[in-house]
């Protein structure tokens, strides 16, 4: 399943379901604290309003929460992340797994998983009429202390998790 970057501020020249329509897009972000923390769908909200592109933009979000269990969450009926994506009519569901999984080996089970939850959850997305963005997170300033065999730095961080990302 082929997934894109995309601009946020561009995600109306994409979108012929709300063109076609005139209604404002419809924006779930599911993710972790830095979606959650962060408030990111008002920023978001906030980016589509100045760009006179008015958008309903909503968030599901939990602390260290990765791909995987958001797919399990998705995939219980009756669960809050079940019924709001199922529910909703959504143009874009933007996803951020968490901020250190990305960056694992291929064969660690944390990125198997994670990556398996990437692929579900897309298709979900899909089969509702609504397409996926995975929104990389960035590195660590310093790395990651716990897990420095594979972070040691910013720039040795923010390469394997934008390539882990690419490989989902």
């Amino acid at each position: 399943m082929p997934y894109q970057s995309v601009d946020l501020s561009d995600l109306s020249n994409d979108n012929q379901k709300s063109e076609a329509s005139g209604n404002s897009q419809d924006i779930l972000l599911m993710g972790n604290s830095y979606v959650g923390a962060n408030s990111l769908h008002n920023l978001v909200d906030g980016v589509m309003s100045a760009a006179s592109d008015p958008a309903n933009v909503s968030a599901l979000s939990g602390g260290g929460m990765r791909l995987s269990q958001h797919a399990t969450n998705v995939g219980t009926a009756g669960h809050q992340w079940n019924t709001t994506l199922n529910n909703g009519n959504w143009d874009w569901v933007v996803l951020q797994d968490q901020s250190q999984v990305p960056g694992f080996p291929r064969s660690q089970n944390e990125w198997i998983t994670s990556k398996d939850g990437a692929v579900e959850l897309a298709e979900v997305i899909e089969d509702n009429g609504g397409e996926t963005v995975l929104m990389m997170t960035w590195g660590r300033r310093d790395g990651d202390s716990n897990n420095a065999w594979r972070f040691p730095d910013f720039s040795t961080m923010q390469d394997e998790l934008e390539s882990g990302y690419l490989d989902y």
